[in-house]
């Protein structure tokens, strides 16, 4: 199941951006896409079930974690393309998009881009350097849109297909923000919303593969855009994304045929899914990381050995065993880092900095940190009475309900009192973001430069008072020190000074913990091939295969092709 705020952010990739200054350039297109081009479009409907549940909210804003084509169905690509593609599973492939040309120059200090010639918003209106131009400084006119955090210091046509950026300084690291992670939208719509901010747009216009067809409370179905840039796509006439009631009734829908494509989270999906029939898959490719966030404004979360008891206390086996059925490994180093996948990025001194289950241990932390404990061992608040924290997620993420019963019970072992709350992913969404809970399980993405996830995980500009709304920085985790290495990195013109910086953060995660990383989250992705073939597999891994981020749903979706029947 994908925990997102918004579909894009907390989603790192981008070995295109491992590399000097200069000419950067991405290949074109490969050939699983043109494959299913060759493919005449036939009138298939699809139906694709992922974290819709409930009953969901008319707000389609590209930009706002909580809209519904973020928060929901995560659906944002098919409607407002980005700039350029990533792929998760294999990020030494990107992919040219609206644009087709990226250069960085002048000491990562200049971006220049080409934009494809052909494009055309779904009012047939013709997309140009205008629109990306009107974009960026959207966000800088309207930081609550700027959830990455995005700066430069001007944007400007350079005609109607280029575009020039400059930074006052080395701007390595922003560069993959504004090609992926950022949704271009149309400057002669978005110009005349008199709050861009509140602006819920009931009727996008993008220029991607859909256009909105109908929208209720319960379903959202999208239609296949006949203008669309990339000649002969998408090969799917609809799409409809149901709201149901949990991931159970998800699951249950998924076994008995009735969607295309889902994020299916269960045991035995042998038995229960596959054996079903023989059109039906799975592709579940570890790509990120699953983290206990705590709340670092509540007391004794605020204090590093009780974070550090915590993850001690916390037996990260059973959490990946039973709560999450067998399909995610314990994470072992206390650096956060996706090993063996960062091994590069790991400073040696570091390399034996594990995390441990040592209930002993733990205690002995908590005493050291000053809590007291009553004759029943239960540790105390400040009031003097058992400390009491919730943990809290969507009650219908069944895994993740799990995970917590799993850490509720350790934690008790250590005397800290908790209690597990489901509560509904608006809920949740609204309480991680505006800073009001204690402790809550979350999800990021994985990528080949581990400064993205600790750049969302731990950047205090993406952060808020509690109350207001962040964009990243959950916790609320303000650390002169931190700040230092992750600027340090984005202005770095070398990448032994990258590592310098990454160094320093990953010293900040072993002896500070402000966050608590557990497991190696997977891409839970679930298909059949009833209705169409192409989609990714463990052989032809041009993407991941779940339908939870935006960007990967779009992508997987131009590779598919309707299924030869008899």
């Amino acid at each position: 199941m994908k925990r997102i705020l918004n579909s894009r952010r907390w989603l790192i990739s981008s070995s295109a951006l491992l590399l000097t200054a200069g000419l950067m350039v991405a290949p074109s297109l490969t050939s699983p896409v043109a494959s299913a081009t060759s493919t005449p479009y036939a009138n298939v409907n699809l139906t694709i079930s992922v974290n819709g549940f409930g009953p969901q909210a008319d707000n389609l804003n590209p930009f706002l974690p909580t809209s519904t084509d973020n928060s929901a169905y995560s659906n944002t690509d098919m409607i407002y393309e980005p700039l350029w593609q990533y792929d998760i599973v294999n990020p030494s492939k990107t992919y040219p998009w609206l644009a087709t040309k990226q250069v960085l120059l002048n000491g990562d200090r200049t971006l220049t881009l080409t934009l494809h010639p052909n494009v055309k918003w779904s009012d047939g209106k013709s997309f140009t350097s205008a629109d990306v131009v009107y974009t960026f400084n959207l966000l800088k006119k309207y930081p609550a849109l700027n959830t990455n955090g995005i700066t430069f210091a001007s944007v400007a046509a350079t005609g109607p297909l280029g575009v020039k950026f400059t930074f006052s300084q080395p701007s390595f690291a922003e560069v993959y923000y504004i090609l992926n992670q950022t949704p271009i939208v149309p400057q002669h719509i978005w110009s005349k919303v008199k709050n861009p901010v509140t602006y819920t747009d009931t009727n996008p216009i993008g220029t991607g593969p859909f256009t909105l067809k109908s929208f209720t409370p319960q379903y959202m179905v999208l239609k296949r855009n006949p203008n669309y840039w990339q000649p002969g796509l998408p090969k799917v006439n609809t799409i409809t994304y149901p709201s149901v009631g949990s991931a159970a009734a998800q699951n249950a829908a998924t076994n008995a045929g009735q969607y295309d494509w889902s994020s299916l989270t269960e045991p035995n999906l042998q038995k229960l899914f596959v054996d079903k029939s023989p059109n039906n898959h799975y592709w579940y490719p570890p790509v990120g990381v699953t983290a206990l966030i705590p709340n670092l404004t509540v007391y004794p979360l605020n204090l590093a050995p009780v974070r550090q008891a915590i993850s001690m206390a916390i037996n990260r086996t059973t959490v990946g065993t039973l709560g999450e059925w067998g399909y995610e490994s314990p994470i072992k180093t206390a650096t956060g880092l996706i090993l063996p996948n960062y091994k590069s990025a790991l400073d040696p001194k570091y390399a034996n900095s594990n995390y441990s289950f040592n209930v002993a241990k733990a205690k002995s932390l908590l005493k050291s940190a000053g809590l007291k404990t009553n004759s029943n061992g239960q540790v105390l608040g400040k009031n003097g009475q058992p400390l009491s924290l919730s943990l809290i997620d969507p009650s219908g993420y069944a895994d993740y309900m799990q995970d917590l019963t799993i850490i509720s019970n350790n934690l008790k072992a250590i005397g800290i009192g908790t209690t597990v709350q489901g509560l509904s992913v608006g809920t949740w969404t609204s309480d991680l973001a505006t800073g009001e809970f204690d402790l809550s399980l979350y999800y990021s993405t994985s990528g080949p430069t581990p400064y993205y996830i600790y750049n969302a995980w731990l950047n205090s500009t993406l952060g808020a008072k509690v109350g207001s709304p962040a964009a990243g920085d959950f916790q609320r985790w303000n650390d002169p020190s931190t700040q230092k290495y992750l600027t340090a990195y984005a202005n770095a013109a070398s990448n032994a000074q990258r590592q310098a910086a990454l160094s320093g953060i990953e010293g900040i995660m072993v002896h500070q913990l402000p966050v608590i990383p557990l497991v190696y989250s997977i891409d839970w992705g679930a298909y059949t091939t009833n209705n169409v073939s192409g989609w990714p597999t463990p052989t032809n891994a041009y993407s991941s295969p779940g339908p939870i981020e935006a960007a990967n749903q779009e992508f997987v979706l131009l590779h598919l092709y309707p299924s030869k029947k008899g």
